[in-house]
């Protein structure tokens, strides 16, 4: 049997469309049936409705407006929930045809008894607070009480006086004609002097355009609006909510209503469109608070607000705004937060759901092998095991294969600033249906492929995370790809996708059959996500081993075990590259990316001249020195003492470049017991190891030998020189505050911090890569044979320039043995 693909298993859809997934209350409404047959009711979002019913029962009861936010973040499907509760309030059969709902229909015996407005709204492009629910309460009256008078929302004075001008214009004949069409019904029909009271003329005209009676203000609003004025409703003109909101229920109640239920979809959403403009975001939340405090009179009838949440209002003044101006925002939001009840529409809910509405095998054969290849994965998973069940159970963990907890649990914290038509349960499906196609079944989805399935295509984040997110995509783009690209020898369009014009952007590295190239990108992306979402438990404090283990199964190792230390050797080569990457110097190193970054290439180049070859001596002569355990020298030799049998030996260390050496330099002085000599591991173009090996060989043949002991290393690989060119850079930019100051006064304050912070970071990782080389080249270890040139490699690195004497080589652990040694 062939390779069994997880996606052939689950009755998934062929293609994912802009609109799947995403509920809009008032079609969901609209489609009772479905929205009831398709919403799972776990015991967690049971209690929620019945908190929730609780609410408006205690509302009505009391006579007091409540408020109460739907928080949560995936998959509970807040407009979903919103459209249900809307069912049940409504008594709707469907609805509560639910047996998970039955023993709530006694408990809240409301339900069905009392009459109650809904109003529904998505907040999206709305110009503020009140022109959305006082502008939805208008066009409801409109369409269900057409006869009713209209209130008295709208600020009226300016209409009042465009009238007055008008009936100047036209006389009170003409002007007062369409406004009196139903009083003179009226009359014919023998109401008399009732309806002669309800007839516009100039003296009543006049008289309410003058008076402060609010009834008497709405009528002739009304009367106008239906007459002359008819697009009054979309002038955006209103009264302040404090105000409308007491209009508004006064009129509801004379309309027979006992509580007006507002669903406040997308209204967190739409603030963090605004957040960065602290004044307006201020205003509007203060307007929120208004839903429930009265500060005009008390409501003739409550008004029960539901507002469907990802993150707290507070969480959207993001650090990128400092000083005292965000800090007394901030404190002001967290202050009006706690107006408002919080019903939790708990992620535990999440395996129940996303089997239910996603994870749905074809048939009985299909289901039989998916539990096979869970059973099989969590067998052979090993050390991986704990990390992707994350703080779920195994058995959470099968209703969610082919992804893992930790896989949700990251996409939970991202999707609190997704944007509408990105919804997590959409995205998962998106990741089944297009960007894994080649998932094996027995497979987990890897952690690093959300990235592509949230980067692709259209605007992903919205609100603080956006800017966070573009700055994740540019250092991937422009820095993290080209760099794997180059490592994996696929930056051709042969070999990647994603440089071929017929490859669609949205889908990135997905289904590429490069495998290592894809499991480079992947261990890149999941830093990426971390880099965004740093403070959930799988993604906090990331490390090497787990940073393998979220994408586990993308590395191969010929021994078991060894992914973590190719996946280290790796991030070690990309830290030496990209200043922004942050790996540790633990057993199991953390690793992060800083997305807050400085270009450094731009500062680099402008102090390229540094780099010379003189330079290039002097560093490796300082790293060696360094890697000895010998002071730094400001020349080349460097006195040395060594204990060998109880006896104190006097010798030298000299560095240089022995093709250059005469006799009496690679000779042994007489004053002292022994010489040793290392050379470098380049020399100018056209010279190689065996013109070295040349003059030592002169040596031995004709000055009759010396207690000298010469290592000759490889030459470096051209990669490892222009390493060692770059640390020569950054060793110049970072030499003092004044050299700081020259390459980095360019920037901004806050950017020469970020800056000084990404160069020493670069040059620490530099460094390290630059004596792991130096390690190669001298014959240390065998590793890492791209460090060195092929062509000028050394098989025997030490030489003894005394005939007859044997030199006994043992293998050390570092430089600072050998010399000892």
């Amino acid at each position: 049997m062939g390779t069994v693909l997880v996606k052939d298993l689950l009755d998934l859809p062929e293609t994912v469309r802009k609109g799947d997934f995403v509920e809009k209350i008032d079609d969901a409404v609209a489609h009772a049936e479905r929205t009831a047959e398709t919403f799972v009711v776990t015991p967690a979002l049971a209690e929620a409705f019945d908190r929730s019913l609780a609410l408006v029962g205690s509302a009505l009861r009391d006579g007091k407006s409540q408020a109460a936010y739907l928080h949560g973040s995936f998959g509970s499907g807040k407009s979903h929930f919103m459209a249900l509760l809307s069912l049940l309030l409504r008594n709707h059969p469907a609805a509560w045809a639910k047996p998970e709902l039955h023993p709530l229909r006694e408990k809240h015996g409301f339900v069905g008894g009392k009459t109650l407005l809904e109003l529904h709204f998505h907040m999206i492009g709305k110009r503020s607070l009140e022109s959305a629910i006082f502008g939805e309460y208008v066009r409801l009256v409109q369409s269900q009480h057409p006869d009713a008078t209209l209130p008295g929302l709208f600020a009226d004075e300016e209409l009042f006086e465009d009238a007055a001008q008008l009936l100047e214009k036209l006389g009170e004949e003409k002007f007062f004609e369409p406004m009196n069409q139903g009083a003179s019904g009226e009359a014919a029909a023998g109401w008399g002097d009732l309806a002669d009271a309800a007839r516009w003329d100039r003296e009543r005209f006049e008289a309410t355009c003058d008076s402060t009676d609010p009834e008497a203000r709405e009528a002739l609003f009304s009367a106008l609006a239906k007459s002359w004025f008819k697009s009054a409703d979309s002038l955006g003109t209103y009264v302040d909510i404090d105000h409308g909101l007491a209009v508004m229920a006064r009129h509801a109640k004379g309309l027979g209503y006992d509580g007006v239920i507002l669903f406040l979809d997308e209204l967190i959403l739409w603030l963090a469109h605004q957040a960065s403009r602290h004044t307006w975001l201020h205003n509007e939340v203060q307007k929120m608070v208004k839903l429930v405090e009265a500060q005009e009179s008390q409501r003739d009838i409550p008004l029960i607000s539901f507002i469907a949440r990802q993150r707290n209002l507070a969480d959207m003044v993001g650090e990128e705004f400092a000083g005292a101006e965000s800090v007394r925002l901030h404190d002001s939001l967290e202050h009006w937060e706690g107006r408002f009840d919080t019903i939790k529409l708990e992620d535990r809910n999440l395996p129940a759901i996303v089997e239910k509405r996603i994870l749905r095998p074809k048939d009985d054969e299909a289901q039989k092998l998916l539990d096979e290849a869970f059973a099989s994965l969590r067998k052979k998973a090993g050390g991986s095991w704990d990390t992707l069940v994350a703080s779920e159970t195994p058995e959470a963990f099968r209703k969610l294969y082919p992804f893992s907890p930790a896989l949700v649990e990251a996409l939970v914290a991202l999707s609190n600033s997704l944007q509408r038509q990105r919804t997590a349960i959409k995205l998962l499906v998106e990741l089944l249906v297009e960007h894994m196609e080649d998932l094996s079944v027995g497979e987990v989805m890897r952690v690093g492929d959300l990235f592509d399935v949230l980067a692709g295509g259209e605007e992903a984040a919205d609100g603080v995370m956006r800017a966070r997110f573009d700055a994740a995509k540019k250092l991937y783009e422009y820095e993290l790809l080209p760099m794997i690209r180059s490592g994996r020898q696929t930056d051709s369009e042969q070999k990647c996708q994603r440089m071929r014009l017929d490859h669609p952007v949205r889908l990135g590295c997905s289904n590429c059959p490069e495998r290592g190239c894809r499991a480079d990108n992947r261990l890149a992306k999941t830093l990426l996500i971390a880099s965004l979402v740093p403070n959930i438990d799988s993604l906090k404090d990331m490390t090497v081993s787990r940073l393998v283990q979220l994408n586990h199964g993308s590395l191969r190792s010929p021994l078991p075990g060894g992914e973590s230390q190719i996946a280290l050797q790796k991030l070690r080569d990309w830290a030496a590259e990209v200043g922004q990457i942050r790996l540790g110097t633990q057993q199991d190193p953390t690793v992060s990316v800083r997305l807050e970054g400085v270009s450094l290439k731009p500062i680099m180049d402008s102090a390229r001249d540094r780099d010379t070859p003189g330079a290039q001596q002097r560093l490796i002569r300082d790293l060696l020195f360094e890697s000895m355990g010998i002071a730094e020298v400001a020349d080349l030799n460097k006195e040395h003492s060594h204990k060998w049998r109880n006896t104190k030996r006097r010798g030298r260390i000299r560095f240089g470049n022995v093709r250059k050496m005469g006799t009496d330099q690679l000779a042994c002085p007489d004053d002292h017991d022994y010489q040793v000599i290392v050379d470098y591991p380049f020399d100018e173009k056209g010279f190689g190891p065996n013109d070295d090996e040349h003059v030592l060989q002169e040596f031995e043949e004709h000055a009759g030998g010396s207690w000298t002991l010469v290592w000759l290393p490889s030459f470096f690989s051209k990669d490892v020189l222009d390493l060692l060119g770059d640390l020569v850079v950054l060793d110049h930019i970072l030499e003092s505050q004044s050299t700081k100051k020259k390459y980095l006064s360019h920037l901004r304050v806050e950017d020469r911090e970020r800056a000084v912070l990404d160069l020493e970071n670069l040059h620490s990782q530099k460094k390290v890569r630059v004596m792991q080389a130096i390690e190669q080249a001298y014959g240390l270890r065998n590793d890492k044979a791209a460090d060195v040139d092929p062509d000028n490699a050394v098989d025997q690195h030490v030489r003894l320039l005394k005939p007859g004497a044997q030199l006994v080589q043992r293998v050390a652990a570092s430089l600072e043995t050998r010399s000892a040694r």
